[in-house]
C-alpha cells in the first residue's frame, strides 16, 4: 500500500520510471512549471516541457512562446496565448485543460 501511494505521488510530481526490466531512469519535468495537478503554468514553463507535453506545439512554437513572454512580459491569461504567431484559438482550446497562468 505504501508503495503504491508513494508512485502516485512521484507520478504526480513528475518523475517517470522505466519498466523495472529495464534499467531505471528517472527523469523530472520543470517542477517551477508543473502545477500539483500536473498543468503547467505558461508563464513559468521552459520550449522543451511545452513541446513535450501540449498538444499540436513543437519545437518552433514552444520557441515562439518563449520569445512573446520575453519579449511582452507575463501572460495575463490563457487567451492571451492566441497572440503568439501559430497559435491559435483552437490550439488553445486543444491544451486548456494542461495550462494555467500564474499570478506572477
Amino acid at each position: 500500500m505504501r508503495a503504491s501511494v508513494l508512485l502516485v505521488l512521484l507520478f504526480q510530481a513528475g518523475w517517470v520510471f522505466a519498466a523495472p526490466e529495464e534499467r531505471p531512469v528517472l527523469r523530472a519535468i520543470s517542477i517551477s512549471a508543473a502545477f500539483g495537478d500536473g498543468r503547467i503554468d505558461i508563464n513559468k514553463a521552459d520550449a522543451r516541457e511545452l513541446s513535450e507535453r501540449l498538444t499540436g506545439v513543437g519545437e518552433k512554437k514552444a520557441q515562439a512562446i518563449i520569445s512573446y513572454r520575453k519579449e511582452h512580459g507575463p501572460f495575463r491569461s490563457l487567451r492571451d496565448l492566441e497572440r503568439v504567431k501559430g497559435i491559435g484559438p483552437s490550439l488553445v482550446k486543444k491544451n486548456r485543460h494542461l495550462l494555467f497562468v500564474s499570478e506572477r
